[in-house]
């Protein structure tokens, strides 16, 4: 009997163990640290298992994931807007991000190694609002200078760096969001880095509790 009672606990315990945590993955959100990092996690907890997810837009709030965290995914690595996800998730920090100015390879900054923001002044730059707290106040320091114009998009796709390469704008990115398109060179900006996260759930499952502690080992 009692070997029996041990047999189903270990039976139960693996069945717990072996639930995958299922990692949001985009163009723009590819979580390359994070995937990175994952063969030392793996040797951390040899029994959780990582699935990739395909997520479209963070940004879209009638398709977002990140507002039901737990569902579709339960983890994601990326930056952070108070103002659109504050409250609704755990936040790991990971590492800070630079930001880049994208501009089309015709542009006379595409041959800077570093730009700061008079180097701007007659750009169109477009940007993507509330993307995260750190985008928001450098969109605030560019539109405090008169001479640059800011273009707010709603969206941060391809579509985006399509449009913005026939019209000759530039973009404004960090991380990951850099050299997404081939049209473009991605020149430093001078500015504070981003912090980018692994987002999570309020109330993680047990397995994604597991692969946010290993994970954060790895990061410390």
């Amino acid at each position: 009997m009692h070997q029996c009672e041990d047999a189903l606990r270990r039976a139960r315990g693996a069945q717990e163990a072996g639930d995958a945590v299922r990692m949001g993955v985009s163009l723009m959100s590819p979580g390359r640290f994070t995937l990175d990092r994952w063969p030392r996690m793996s040797a951390m907890e040899p029994d959780l298992r990582l699935e990739l997810v395909a997520v479209g837009s963070l940004y879209d709030e009638r398709a977002s994931v990140m507002g039901r965290l737990g569902q579709e995914v339960d983890v994601i690595q990326t930056s952070f807007s108070t103002l659109r996800w504050e409250g609704q998730c755990n936040l790991l920090p990971l590492f800070d991000a630079p930001f880049y100015l994208n501009v089309p390879r015709t542009n006379p900054l595409a041959g800077r190694d570093a730009v700061g923001l008079s180097d701007l002044m007659g750009q169109r730059v477009r940007i993507l609002r509330h993307a995260h707290d750190d985008m928001d106040r450098l969109r605030e320091a560019l539109m405090a200078n008169e001479g640059v114009h800011v273009a707010d998009v709603e969206a941060f796709d391809i579509e985006l760096f399509n449009d913005s390469m026939e019209k000759g704008n530039c973009v404004l990115t960090t991380g990951a969001w850099s050299g997404v398109h081939p049209g473009f060179v991605g020149v430093p900006l001078r500015w504070t880095p981003a912090p980018c996260y692994l987002v999570y759930p309020l109330q993680p499952k047990p397995q994604v509790r597991r692969f946010v502690d290993a994970l954060a080992r790895c990061v410390g």
